[in-house]
């Protein structure tokens, strides 16, 4: 079990939105440097426009900091991993949800047990954890057949259980051979 306490006690002191009282809270770490996170990103978007009417809050969080970027990772982006960089990445692309940074103390992001970007994670109403992992299965997005971003909200907003409570996360594993 995640120590979400930790996180969401973390999270509240940076933005006040997970006290609005939204029955999902979808929260993504995401970075500005990760080829795999940024071709999530105009999925988050539509997401966040297709769920704006139906209790869920989306917030996302860099977990990482410019510091410890390697010199090839840092090829894909315009901009780098600071604060500043994540706001102008959020302007420059239209986030529709708050960006967080997490790069200088990354207290969240361990508490979470984040290994890879995007990493989803997927809180009821009283924030206990019901999924994480990868937000569908096709980082390019031509032949998705799992939406476990949607099929957990889905079924969340259903009153269900989400059948898959994690799921694998793709760039991560394909870099490793599993």
């Amino acid at each position: 079990m995640l120590p979400i306490s930790i996180c969401l006690e973390w999270t509240v002191r940076t933005t006040s939105l997970l006290i609005t009282g939204e029955d999902i809270l979808a929260i993504i770490f995401t970075c500005n440097h990760c080829p795999t996170a940024q071709a999530y990103e105009g999925r988050i978007i539509q997401a966040v426009k297709d769920y704006a009417e139906k209790s869920v809050d989306f917030v996302a969080i860099s977990p990482n900091s410019a510091a410890g970027l390697r010199l090839n990772e840092q090829g894909f982006s315009i901009v780098g991993e600071t604060l500043e960089d994540i706001k102008i990445h959020a302007e420059f692309y239209g986030f529709n949800f708050p960006y967080l940074y997490d790069g200088e103390s990354q207290e969240a992001s361990r508490a979470y047990g984040v290994i890879a970007t995007p990493h989803v994670y997927l809180c009821d109403k009283e924030r206990k954890l019901r999924y994480h992992g990868r937000p569908d299965d096709d980082e390019k997005g031509d032949n998705i057949k799992s939406q476990d971003i949607r099929d957990g909200i889905d079924a969340l907003l259903a009153g269900n259980e989400i059948p898959n409570k994690e799921t694998r996360l793709l760039r991560l594993f394909d870099e490793v051979g599993e």
